[in-house]
């Protein structure tokens, strides 16, 4: 776990975040302390990092095709992660199974959740950076944000609900796709939230607010170009988009989709910084297909998420979840 100052005003703003999500999700306040307790972790530096830590910019490309318009006539969604190389040592499957919650099935580097999570009603959700935007007042970082909705919600229009009522603390454009093929890409801020809906049966998602003056900011131009170049590619497939031309697409490199280092991205390399993971999901099949390093390179993996019996969520503060953990095998040169 990385270490942060617990300042004063650090410590006072943590527990301003830490009361909004006791009142809106008491679940991750049980996490938070499981974490704190089996890690004997110090509660200070521990409340600062979960509660206020601004995560640093990181460049994603990600689409999303509903079932009409893919060749096995079911929802597709693709998603490229860039992020340190030294950071993919820590990567892993999460399978967590959650007392009057529903199951879930994650793939991260990150101690806290998963940036990609699919649950066992065929709901798939994943995070893209945006730049920091509105005033920062408390509320929730977006491990929290994850984890409510994928423990919570089996459609879109319940996910996007959900994040349009959250107090956001950072930035960050969410995609959540379902097993019906029903799409959106909810934008947040601390400001408020925008939601995107697809175009011709697709959406795609980098790390700009499409169709506002951030896309002429010098903050992130790759992305804008990375955007371009996956519309265009899933255009020529319509509307038989197939898997493997999901797979191509995060393979490409005339944008900055698969981008990095390719021959000097060793796990042990800390300077680094390229794709460490690329993932294809189907909601409506229940499978993570992951490719643990450059996937112009990397073979894929798929897995599947096991359904459990059972209906909706039951009420909040249930119990601690239970985690199950695997790590795909590694390829040291992407």
């Amino acid at each position: 776990m990385p270490r942060e100052e617990p300042t004063w005003g650090r410590l006072r703003f943590a527990g301003s975040c830490r009361e909004a999500l006791a009142q809106i999700y008491p679940p991750l306040i049980e996490k938070a302390e499981g974490l704190i307790e089996g890690g004997k972790l110090d509660r200070d530096q521990f409340n600062v990092l979960y509660f206020t830590r601004r995560v640093p910019m990181q460049a994603c490309a990600g689409l999303a095709v509903s079932g009409e318009n893919t060749e096995a006539r079911t929802p597709i969604v693709g998603r490229n992660y860039q992020w340190s190389y030294e950071a993919r040592q820590w990567c892993e499957l999460r399978e967590v199974r959650v007392a009057g919650g529903f199951s879930t099935l994650g793939y991260t580097h990150h101690w806290s959740s998963s940036p990609d999570i699919l649950n066992d009603k065929g709901l798939f959700l994943r995070i893209s950076s945006l730049a920091a935007s509105g005033h920062r007042a408390p509320g929730l970082q977006w491990h929290m944000v994850m984890d409510m909705v994928s423990e919570t919600c089996a459609t879109t229009k319940e996910a996007v609900t959900l994040i349009c009522s959250l107090p956001h603390l950072g930035s960050f454009g969410y995609l959540v796709a379902d097993s019906d093929g029903e799409l959106a890409v909810a934008e947040a801020t601390p400001d408020g939230v925008r939601v995107r809906r697809p175009v011709r049966g697709f959406i795609v998602v980098t790390n700009h607010r499409v169709g506002t003056e951030e896309e002429h900011l010098a903050l992130d131009p790759g992305s804008v170009a990375a955007y371009r170049r996956i519309t265009e590619m899933v255009q020529r497939h319509l509307p038989h988009v197939s898997e493997e031309a999901v797979k191509r697409i995060l393979a490409d490199h005339e944008s900055p989709i698969c981008v990095g280092p390719h021959e000097t991205c060793h796990l042990d390399n800390d300077g680094g910084y390229g794709t460490i993971y690329a993932l294809v999901c189907r909601p409506r099949l229940r499978t993570l297909s992951i490719a643990p390093g450059h996937p112009c390179r990397t073979p894929y993996q798929e897995v599947r998420l096991r359904q459990k019996a059972g209906a909706r969520p039951a009420s909040r503060g249930s119990g601690a979840p239970v985690h199950a953990v695997s790590r795909p095998s590694e390829c040291r040169s992407g």
